[in-house]
Parts: structure tokens; C-alpha cells; sequence
């Protein structure tokens, strides 16, 4: 706040010492302290940018190529909406390797349909073994054994009425050798029918059942990998008719399109028809006008009084006399990069944030900043020509028109207008205006002898 300056004259009658020729010497203009409130505003300039920058990239990749050529691309500055338009790329590769992979799903397919007829025939041979040949070999083997019985028994039961008869004479010992041999031939067919049951029960259905189990595993591999190209074609299927569909890129968000470049064969290119981008590389950005932030740069005497969450008023030179609301969100804590030719200036990057943005603000506007570091109600204030600095030590100077004075005072902060004083004079104290003027009218301590 502005103090206005109280010239005090002295009177005409009164001389400076040492003044000569009798003339009347004039005084110095002479300020108050006064108690107002003190406010430490920090200037600076900046470029107005987007906190939320949506990068648009090209998704589209080849297995021929790396590279993608624009066909056609929404020119810079227009406003979008979600889903609207924003670029073209050339999807002519794609769709040809779309062809030729609906081939190769087509001929796995056949393949794996194959694979699982294959299988399932393997099965069912299994059941059928199990549940006919089997059981038929079983009921066969089981019904020689018990005919061979029957004629066993047979045999037996007429040996026996051989021998009883030629025990009586009835029968010759060639007929009796007949029924003995006749017996050992069903002995020996008994034996037979049941050796092929245990054959048929203990190694034939074994036999079998490893050989029909070993198909049916064959054929479950076989369809499994068959199934695993076929479905690893259909998902490679899928992926180019997703790239296809990435050739055509639609805005995320809204906002206003800002073209990017292309940086390639030593060359930078804006984003243009007939250009050529990779995939990963940004073609357009969508900043967000709903969250804008301003970066500027504070010089290195004043960083150490900004902070984060400092007020600040921005004004736009698009939209002069409009006053913009934000707070400082982060100062950096280490200086930017020398420049060569200006290599002594450091300057730390601060960002504003905008606490109410309106419509119609756009990234790269120049902004003016003031940033208010400080706010006081009632401080003992001094014109900032008021206060001589010598050392490290700051004086005012009073005089009564004959002698001359050099108080020592404590200040505080100072905003290049004012100066606060924090002790050595009370308020109403009157002081001379232009300090520097008149130093040699005072004696001030000697100052130390730098050595080295």
C-alpha cells in the first residue's frame, strides 16, 4: 500500500552547516513511519499450459514394417469432443494380413475338427472293446471252458463204467484204452479253455487296453495343439483387426488439438498427410482447458521467499484487465540449466496452478504474475530510499536542519517500494526521504578490513 511522503521545511531562517555566501540552505524531504498495511508482491512472467496434457499415440504396428503412413489428420486448433475424429492412418498392410490369416484360421480350424473326430473315435473304440469285443472273447472263452468241463465229466463218468464192465468181461482192454485216452483229451481240452480265459482276462485285455488308451491319449494331444494354432490364430486374427481399427484414431477426451512433430531421418515434421510414425509415437495432444496451470520462472534472489500454496493474481495478455485466482502448486528446488549467454541469471521453474479457469484460454498465452508472499495488517513501514544500507548494518538518518543523525534499525521484509521496520525507531518517527543522498552528512562505524 502506498504511504504518502510528508515533506517537512524547516523555515526559510534556517542553514545547513558549512553552506556559505549567506544563503539559506534546503532541507531534505522528510517521511513518517507509519503502521499500514504491508503487502510483498513478486512479479514474474510465464507461458499458460494445460495440468492435464492427453497424449494421442500411434497404436498401429507391423510385422513387415515399423513405420505408418498419415493418411489424413484434423488441423491444429480445432476443439473435439470424446469419439470425435483426429487421424487417418494407412490400414492397407493390415487388411491384406487380415485376408491371409482368415486362411490360416480356416485351414487349423479343419485341422483341429479333424483332430477332435480323431479323438473321439478313439474313444469310442475304447467303450466299444470294453463293452462288445471284450465281453463277446470273455462269454466264448467262458462257455469252451465249461463245455470242456462237460466233456471231462463226460469222459470220466464212462471210463468208469468202462473199467466196471471189464471187470466183468463185457468190455476189451482196447475199448477201456479208448475211454482213458478219451479222458486225457478232455483233460487237456479243459486245460486249454482255461489257459485262453486267463490269456483273454490277464493279457489280451490288457494288451488292448494299453494299445486303445494309447490312442485315445495320442489324439487328445494331437486336438490340444491343434486347438492351442487354432486359437492362436484366431487371437492373432483378432489383434489385426484391432490394429485396423487403430488406424483410425478418435479423441479420449476433449480439448483443443495440438499437433505434435516427428522427429526422423535427422529431420523434425509437424504431423501432416502423407507422413510417415511409429507406433508409440505422440501425434496429437489434447490439453485439458478445465485444469490449466502457468509455468514461469522465479529469479534466485526471490525463491527463497515463494513457497508452495502462495496466492498469486494472474492476468493473461489475450484477455487484459481479467484477473485470474491461483496458488503456486511447486517451486523447484534446483536452478534450470546454465544458458550460454546468460550464464550468471539462475532461475528456479515454478508452477501456478489457475483455481478458475473460464473457457477460451489456450496453452502458450503469455501471463503476468504477481505472487503474494506476504500480507500484513499493521507494520511499521518506511519508503524503501529511507533506509541506508552499510554492511550488514541498515540506518535511517534524522536531522534538525544543523546536525545529522545515523540510527541503526532492524527491518524486516521489503517490496522494492517499502520497507518494514521491525525496531530502532517508534511510529511517527520523522526520517529523511533519500538516505543515500546525504551519507556523508553522518558518521557511520568503520567497516571491517576484508583480508585474503
Amino acid at each position: 500500500m502506498l504511504l504518502p511522503l510528508v515533506a517537512i521545511p524547516v523555515g526559510a531562517a534556517a542553514f545547513l552547516p558549512g553552506s556559505t555566501g549567506g544563503g539559506p540552505a534546503t532541507l531534505p524531504l522528510i517521511c513518517c513511519a507509519e503502521r499500514k498495511e504491508f503487502t510483498h508482491e513478486i512479479l514474474a512472467k510465464g507461458a499458460l499450459e494445460s495440468a492435464v496434457n492427453v497424449e494421442v499415440k500411434c497404436e498401429v504396428h507391423s510385422r513387415l514394417s515399423s513405420w505408418v503412413r498419415i493418411l489424413e489428420v484434423v488441423p491444429e486448433g480445432t476443439y473435439v469432443e470424446p469419439g470425435d475424429f483426429l487421424v487417418r492412418l494407412d490400414s492397407a498392410f493390415l487388411e491384406a494380413d487380415f485376408l491371409q490369416q482368415q486362411i490360416t484360421c480356416e485351414q487349423s480350424e479343419a485341422l483341429m475338427v479333424q483332430a477332435r473326430a480323431a479323438c473321439e473315435a478313439a474313444r469310442f473304440a475304447q467303450k466299444e472293446y470294453l463293452n462288445g469285443e471284450y465281453l463277446l472273447q470273455h462269454q466264448n472263452a467262458q462257455m469252451k471252458l465249461f463245455l470242456a468241463q462237460e466233456e471231462l465229466r463226460k469222459a470220466r463218468d464212462l471210463l468208469e463204467s468202462g473199467r466196471r464192465l471189464a471187470a466183468k468181461g463185457y468190455l476189451s482192454a482196447k475199448q477201456l484204452e479208448a475211454d482213458v485216452f478219451a479222458v486225457k483229451s478232455a483233460e487237456n481240452d479243459l486245460s486249454s479253455a482255461r489257459i485262453a480265459l486267463d490269456v483273454l482276462e490277464n493279457l489280451t485285455k490288457a494288451r488292448r487296453m494299453k494299445s486303445l488308451e494309447s490312442l485315445v491319449a495320442i489324439n487328445q494331444a494331437r486336438f490340444a495343439a491343434r486347438e492351442q494354432v487354432f486359437r492362436t490364430n484366431i487371437k492373432r486374427l483378432a489383434e489385426i483387426e484391432e490394429q485396423i481399427d487403430k488406424c483410425v484414431i478418435r479423441a479420449p477426451v476433449a480439448g483443443q488439438v495440438v499437433l505434435a512433430h516427428l522427429h526422423h531421418n535427422d529431420h523434425s515434421h509437424m504431423v501432416e498427410p502423407g507422413e510417415e510414425a511409429r507406433e508409440g509415437r505422440a501425434l496429437i495432444r489434447l490439453p485439458d482447458a478445465r485444469y490449466m496451470q502457468v509455468k514461469a520462472e522465479i529469479t534466485e534472489e526471490y525463491v527463497s521467499q515463494v513457497t508452495a500454496g502462495m496466492p498469486v493474481t494472474v492476468e493473461l495478455e489475450a484477455f487484459p484487465g481479467r484477473r485470474l485466482k491461483g496458488h503456486v502448486k511447486w517451486v523447484n528446488e534446483f536452478p534450470k540449466p546454465e544458458e550460454w549467454f546468460n550464464s550468471s541469471a539462475k532461475k528456479y521453474e515454478t508452477v501456478i496452478t489457475i483455481d478458475d479457469p473460464f473457457p477460451g484460454l489456450r496453452t502458450g498465452m503469455t501471463a503476468d504474475l504477481k505472487i503474494l508472499a506476504c500480507r500484513e495488517s499493521q507494520s511499521l513501514v518506511l519508503p524503501t530510499q529511507s533506509v541506508l544500507r552499510h554492511g550488514d548494518g541498515r540506518y535511517v538518518l534524522t536531522t534538525d536542519g544543523l546536525r545529522w543523525q545515523a540510527i541503526p534499525v532492524e527491518v524486516g521484509r521489503d517490496n522494492g517500494r517499502y520497507t518494514t521496520i521491525l525496531s530502532g525507531i517508534d511510529d511517527g518517527a520523522e526520517v529523511v526521504l533519500d538516505a543515500a543522498t546525504h551519507r556523508a552528512k553522518v558518521e557511520l562505524p568503520e567497516l571491517p578490513r576484508q583480508t585474503g
